[in-house]
């Protein structure tokens, strides 16, 4: 597939995203394409059945870091919430 139509079919799937892919580091597959950004972090997979999976990034800085022995912030809270084992 050209990478114009995968970054249409994206754009499509999640129009909200907040990184695009870039075609200098992103890769087809057998099974579709690992899409990367311009800064060659990994950001999702493009299925050629459809698919599309994306990673919800988070920028850390000092002022956000969560605590190693413990989950402090709100937002670690809610993901600790959600994902429990």
């Amino acid at each position: 597939m050209e990478f114009n139509r995968i970054l249409k079919q994206f754009k499509k799937i999640h129009p909200h995203y907040s990184r695009t892919p870039s075609e200098k580091f992103s890769s087809s597959r057998m099974g579709g394409w690992i899409l990367r950004d311009a800064d060659d972090m990994y950001i999702g997979f493009l299925s050629k059945r459809g698919g599309c999976e994306v990673v919800d990034l988070v920028e850390t800085t000092p002022e956000n870091k969560p605590h190693i022995r413990g989950v402090n912030d709100e937002k670690f809270k809610e993901f600790k919430q959600r994902y429990k084992k």
